[in-house]
Protein backbone atom coordinates (compact mmCIF):
# COMPACT_ATOMS: atom_id res chain seq x y z
CA UNK A 1 0.00 0.00 0.00
CA UNK A 2 1.22 3.37 -0.22
CA UNK A 3 1.98 3.98 3.44
CA UNK A 4 4.44 1.44 2.87
CA UNK A 5 6.53 3.15 0.57
CA UNK A 6 6.89 6.11 3.58
CA UNK A 7 7.94 3.54 6.64
CA UNK A 8 11.72 4.00 5.70
CA UNK A 9 13.56 6.57 3.81
CA UNK A 10 13.75 5.62 -0.06
CA UNK A 11 13.93 7.04 -3.70
CA UNK A 12 10.55 6.27 -4.58
CA UNK A 13 8.90 8.11 -1.18
CA UNK A 14 10.65 11.34 -2.47
CA UNK A 15 9.47 10.81 -6.21
CA UNK A 16 5.91 10.18 -4.90
CA UNK A 17 5.54 12.78 -2.44
CA UNK A 18 6.84 15.70 -5.00
CA UNK A 19 4.14 13.99 -7.72
CA UNK A 20 1.46 14.12 -5.25
CA UNK A 21 2.70 17.73 -4.62
CA UNK A 22 3.00 18.78 -7.89
CA UNK A 23 -0.91 17.41 -8.08
CA UNK A 24 -1.90 19.25 -5.61
CA UNK A 25 -0.75 22.48 -6.78
CA UNK A 26 -1.60 21.72 -10.14
CA UNK A 27 -5.12 21.42 -10.10
CA UNK A 28 -5.72 24.13 -7.51
CA UNK A 29 -7.42 27.11 -9.32
CA UNK A 30 -6.23 29.45 -12.16
CA UNK A 31 -4.11 32.42 -10.99
CA UNK A 32 -4.94 35.86 -12.89
CA UNK A 33 -2.70 36.85 -15.61
CA UNK A 34 0.08 38.66 -14.26
CA UNK A 35 3.81 39.43 -15.55
CA UNK A 36 5.34 35.86 -14.49
CA UNK A 37 2.20 34.04 -16.23
CA UNK A 38 -0.25 31.16 -14.59
CA UNK A 39 2.17 27.92 -15.22
CA UNK A 40 5.27 30.21 -14.38
CA UNK A 41 3.61 31.21 -10.92
CA UNK A 42 2.35 27.76 -10.61
CA UNK A 43 5.47 25.84 -10.58
CA UNK A 44 7.38 28.69 -8.51
CA UNK A 45 4.81 27.66 -5.88
CA UNK A 46 5.78 23.95 -7.00
CA UNK A 47 9.45 24.85 -5.90
CA UNK A 48 8.69 26.50 -3.15
CA UNK A 49 6.47 23.95 -1.54
CA UNK A 50 8.85 21.59 -2.45
CA UNK A 51 11.70 23.54 -0.12
CA UNK A 52 9.60 23.58 2.61
CA UNK A 53 8.72 19.71 2.27
CA UNK A 54 12.11 18.87 2.16
CA UNK A 55 13.24 21.19 4.74
CA UNK A 56 11.10 19.46 7.41
CA UNK A 57 12.54 16.62 6.18
CA UNK A 58 16.01 17.46 7.20
CA UNK A 59 14.96 18.76 10.73
CA UNK A 60 13.25 15.49 11.33
CA UNK A 61 16.18 13.26 10.39
CA UNK A 62 18.69 16.06 11.67
CA UNK A 63 17.14 15.75 15.21
CA UNK A 64 15.90 12.61 15.09
CA UNK A 65 12.33 13.50 15.71
CA UNK A 66 11.53 9.90 14.17
CA UNK A 67 13.98 6.51 13.47
CA UNK A 68 13.29 6.20 10.09
CA UNK A 69 10.12 6.59 8.83
CA UNK A 70 9.16 9.87 6.52
CA UNK A 71 5.60 10.26 6.88
CA UNK A 72 5.62 13.49 6.81
CA UNK A 73 6.19 13.58 3.06
CA UNK A 74 3.10 12.13 2.64
CA UNK A 75 1.39 14.02 5.28
CA UNK A 76 2.43 17.43 3.28
CA UNK A 77 1.66 17.00 -0.08
CA UNK A 78 -1.94 14.99 1.26
CA UNK A 79 -2.47 18.72 3.37
CA UNK A 80 -1.78 21.24 0.46
CA UNK A 81 -4.55 19.44 -1.77
CA UNK A 82 -7.20 19.66 1.10
CA UNK A 83 -6.11 23.70 1.40
CA UNK A 84 -8.91 25.55 -0.17
CA UNK A 85 -6.22 27.80 -1.60
CA UNK A 86 -8.01 30.48 -4.29
CA UNK A 87 -5.13 33.13 -3.60
CA UNK A 88 -1.58 32.69 -4.69
CA UNK A 89 1.36 34.60 -2.49
CA UNK A 90 4.36 32.96 -3.09
CA UNK A 91 6.64 35.12 -1.04
CA UNK A 92 4.82 34.08 1.76
CA UNK A 93 6.42 30.60 1.26
CA UNK A 94 9.32 32.18 0.77
CA UNK A 95 9.11 33.81 4.08
CA UNK A 96 8.36 30.37 5.73
CA UNK A 97 11.25 28.98 4.75
CA UNK A 98 13.43 31.00 5.74
CA UNK A 99 11.92 30.84 9.07
CA UNK A 100 11.82 27.22 9.29
CA UNK A 101 15.43 27.36 8.76
CA UNK A 102 15.87 29.92 11.64
CA UNK A 103 13.76 27.67 13.84
CA UNK A 104 15.74 24.49 13.42
CA UNK A 105 18.95 26.52 13.82
CA UNK A 106 17.49 27.26 17.41
CA UNK A 107 16.08 23.82 18.08
CA UNK A 108 20.01 22.12 17.34
CA UNK A 109 21.21 24.68 20.16
CA UNK A 110 23.07 23.03 23.01
CA UNK A 111 23.23 19.56 20.44
CA UNK A 112 26.92 20.56 19.49
CA UNK A 113 27.88 23.76 21.09
CA UNK A 114 28.33 26.97 19.41
CA UNK A 115 24.57 28.78 20.38
CA UNK A 116 25.95 32.36 19.57
CA UNK A 117 26.35 30.83 16.28
CA UNK A 118 22.90 29.36 15.60
CA UNK A 119 21.57 31.98 17.68
CA UNK A 120 23.05 34.84 14.87
CA UNK A 121 22.13 32.49 11.90
CA UNK A 122 18.58 31.82 13.24
CA UNK A 123 18.18 35.68 13.41
CA UNK A 124 19.44 36.51 10.24
CA UNK A 125 17.18 34.21 8.29
CA UNK A 126 14.14 34.94 9.63
CA UNK A 127 14.95 38.58 8.91
CA UNK A 128 16.46 38.03 5.54
CA UNK A 129 12.73 35.93 5.07
CA UNK A 130 10.97 39.41 6.31
CA UNK A 131 12.16 40.82 3.22
CA UNK A 132 10.05 39.08 1.02
CA UNK A 133 6.98 39.44 3.94
CA UNK A 134 7.26 41.96 6.24
CA UNK A 135 4.20 41.23 7.84
CA UNK A 136 6.09 38.61 9.38
CA UNK A 137 8.25 40.10 11.53
CA UNK A 138 4.95 39.20 14.31
CA UNK A 139 6.59 36.22 14.82
CA UNK A 140 9.76 37.55 16.30
CA UNK A 141 8.58 37.03 19.72
CA UNK A 142 8.36 33.47 19.01
CA UNK A 143 12.07 32.52 17.67
CA UNK A 144 13.20 34.47 21.75
CA UNK A 145 10.17 32.53 23.09
CA UNK A 146 12.14 29.17 21.62
CA UNK A 147 15.60 30.94 22.87
CA UNK A 148 13.89 31.20 26.41
CA UNK A 149 12.83 27.14 26.28
CA UNK A 150 16.03 26.00 25.47
CA UNK A 151 17.45 27.84 28.24
CA UNK A 152 19.88 30.32 26.42
CA UNK A 153 18.14 33.77 26.94
CA UNK A 154 20.31 35.93 28.12
CA UNK A 155 21.53 39.83 27.75
CA UNK A 156 24.26 38.46 25.02
CA UNK A 157 21.73 35.93 23.46
CA UNK A 158 19.34 38.98 22.96
CA UNK A 159 22.06 41.40 21.61
CA UNK A 160 23.56 38.77 19.07
CA UNK A 161 19.81 38.58 17.78
CA UNK A 162 19.99 41.64 17.05
CA UNK A 163 22.79 42.50 14.99
CA UNK A 164 21.18 40.92 11.67
CA UNK A 165 18.75 43.41 11.66
CA UNK A 166 21.53 46.37 12.44
CA UNK A 167 23.81 44.82 9.86
CA UNK A 168 20.66 44.99 7.32
CA UNK A 169 19.65 48.36 7.97
CA UNK A 170 23.19 49.88 7.50
CA UNK A 171 23.08 48.11 4.46
CA UNK A 172 19.64 49.94 3.21
CA UNK A 173 21.19 53.00 4.14
CA UNK A 174 24.47 52.78 1.91
CA UNK A 175 21.96 51.15 -0.84
CA UNK A 176 19.86 54.34 -0.39
CA UNK A 177 21.98 56.58 -0.76
CA UNK A 178 23.73 55.36 -3.92
CA UNK A 179 19.91 54.34 -5.64
CA UNK A 180 17.80 56.50 -3.86
CA UNK A 181 14.32 54.92 -5.00
CA UNK A 182 15.68 51.01 -4.32
CA UNK A 183 15.42 50.47 -0.79
CA UNK A 184 15.83 46.97 0.13
CA UNK A 185 13.03 46.81 2.76
CA UNK A 186 9.64 47.04 2.24
CA UNK A 187 6.49 48.98 3.63
CA UNK A 188 5.22 47.27 6.47
CA UNK A 189 1.48 47.19 6.75
CA UNK A 190 0.06 45.48 9.30
CA UNK A 191 -3.81 46.58 8.63
CA UNK A 192 -4.42 43.38 6.69
CA UNK A 193 -3.84 40.97 9.73
CA UNK A 194 -7.33 39.79 10.13
CA UNK A 195 -7.74 36.75 12.36
CA UNK A 196 -10.77 34.76 10.49
CA UNK A 197 -13.39 32.84 11.31
CA UNK A 198 -11.89 29.41 12.17
CA UNK A 199 -14.84 27.35 11.03
CA UNK A 200 -17.18 27.37 7.56
CA UNK A 201 -20.91 27.46 7.80
CA UNK A 202 -20.92 23.65 5.42
CA UNK A 203 -19.30 20.78 7.99
CA UNK A 204 -17.62 19.31 4.81
CA UNK A 205 -16.01 22.61 4.76
CA UNK A 206 -14.10 22.39 7.54
CA UNK A 207 -13.17 18.93 7.82
CA UNK A 208 -9.17 19.63 6.70
CA UNK A 209 -9.15 21.84 9.70
CA UNK A 210 -10.39 19.36 12.22
CA UNK A 211 -8.13 16.67 11.02
CA UNK A 212 -5.40 18.98 11.60
CA UNK A 213 -6.16 20.04 14.69
CA UNK A 214 -7.48 16.15 16.29
CA UNK A 215 -4.18 15.08 14.34
CA UNK A 216 -1.92 17.56 16.75
CA UNK A 217 -3.69 16.70 19.97
CA UNK A 218 -2.49 13.26 19.21
CA UNK A 219 1.23 14.04 18.68
CA UNK A 220 1.04 16.54 20.97
CA UNK A 221 -0.14 13.55 23.52
CA UNK A 222 2.11 10.94 22.09
CA UNK A 223 5.24 13.43 21.97
CA UNK A 224 4.68 14.48 25.63
CA UNK A 225 4.43 10.68 26.93
CA UNK A 226 7.93 10.01 24.79
CA UNK A 227 9.23 13.08 26.68
CA UNK A 228 10.34 11.34 29.71
CA UNK A 229 12.46 8.27 28.18
CA UNK A 230 14.55 11.53 26.04
CA UNK A 231 17.47 14.08 26.91
CA UNK A 232 16.86 16.84 28.30
CA UNK A 233 17.61 19.22 25.22
CA UNK A 234 15.54 16.57 23.16
CA UNK A 235 12.48 17.61 25.44
CA UNK A 236 12.95 21.65 25.15
CA UNK A 237 13.33 20.80 21.17
CA UNK A 238 9.82 18.92 21.45
CA UNK A 239 7.91 21.82 23.06
CA UNK A 240 9.73 24.27 21.09
CA UNK A 241 8.36 22.67 18.39
CA UNK A 242 4.69 22.59 20.29
CA UNK A 243 4.61 25.94 20.66
CA UNK A 244 5.92 26.60 17.14
CA UNK A 245 2.85 24.66 15.99
CA UNK A 246 0.44 26.06 18.11
CA UNK A 247 1.98 29.60 16.84
CA UNK A 248 1.44 28.49 13.37
CA UNK A 249 -2.16 27.54 14.18
CA UNK A 250 -3.20 31.40 15.00
CA UNK A 251 -0.84 32.46 11.63
CA UNK A 252 -3.13 30.55 9.61
CA UNK A 253 -6.02 32.44 11.07
CA UNK A 254 -4.79 36.05 10.88
CA UNK A 255 -3.33 35.82 7.28
CA UNK A 256 -5.22 32.96 5.83
CA UNK A 257 -7.72 35.89 4.41
CA UNK A 258 -4.47 37.09 2.28
CA UNK A 259 -3.76 33.14 1.20
CA UNK A 260 -4.15 29.69 2.52
CA UNK A 261 -0.35 29.60 2.48
CA UNK A 262 -0.43 30.97 5.62
CA UNK A 263 -1.37 27.36 6.99
CA UNK A 264 1.84 26.06 5.52
CA UNK A 265 3.57 27.39 8.84
CA UNK A 266 1.20 25.10 10.68
CA UNK A 267 1.51 22.25 8.14
CA UNK A 268 5.47 22.41 8.83
CA UNK A 269 5.80 21.65 12.29
CA UNK A 270 2.60 19.77 12.56
CA UNK A 271 3.91 17.06 9.91
CA UNK A 272 7.23 16.96 11.92
CA UNK A 273 5.45 15.69 14.88
CA UNK A 274 2.76 13.25 13.13
CA UNK A 275 5.71 11.40 11.51
CA UNK A 276 6.87 9.57 14.66
CA UNK A 277 3.00 8.93 15.75
CA UNK A 278 2.00 7.19 12.54
CA UNK A 279 6.28 5.31 13.20
CA UNK A 280 5.01 4.04 15.92
CA UNK A 281 2.09 2.13 14.72
CA UNK A 282 2.92 -1.34 14.59
CA UNK A 283 0.63 -3.37 12.66
CA UNK A 284 0.68 -1.82 8.69
CA UNK A 285 -2.46 -2.87 7.80
CA UNK A 286 -3.88 -0.05 11.12
CA UNK A 287 -1.68 2.28 9.88
CA UNK A 288 -2.86 2.15 5.92
CA UNK A 289 -6.44 2.36 7.71
CA UNK A 290 -5.59 5.55 8.89
CA UNK A 291 -4.01 6.89 6.37
CA UNK A 292 -6.95 5.80 3.61
CA UNK A 293 -9.85 7.00 6.29
CA UNK A 294 -7.67 10.99 6.21
CA UNK A 295 -7.46 10.61 2.51
CA UNK A 296 -10.98 9.93 2.39
CA UNK A 297 -11.87 12.29 4.50
CA UNK A 298 -9.91 15.01 2.99
CA UNK A 299 -11.79 14.01 -0.79
CA UNK A 300 -14.91 14.48 0.90
CA UNK A 301 -14.27 17.83 1.98
CA UNK A 302 -12.97 18.87 -0.86
CA UNK A 303 -15.21 17.11 -3.27
CA UNK A 304 -18.31 18.20 -1.40
CA UNK A 305 -19.95 15.20 -1.15
CA UNK A 306 -20.96 15.38 2.22
CA UNK A 307 -23.45 18.53 2.75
Amino acid sequence: MIASLFNTSSFFSYLLSITILAAAVYIKGEIPQNFFGFETEKSIALLLLSCCMLAVDWAVKKHYWAKQANFHLLLFPLFVFALPISSWHNWMLMFLFFVWIAFSYLVAIDQSGGTITKVFNAFFFFFIGCLFFPQGVILLPLLWLIILIKGVLSLQSFFVSTLPIVALLLLEVVIVYFFPNRPIFPSFDFSTIVFSRPWEPLFRLNLWRIILVVLFLVALFKHYLDMGTKSASYGAGMIALFVTTATGFLFGLAFQSQSYFAWIFFLMPLTALATHVFEEIKRAWLRELFFLGIIALLLIGKQGLLG
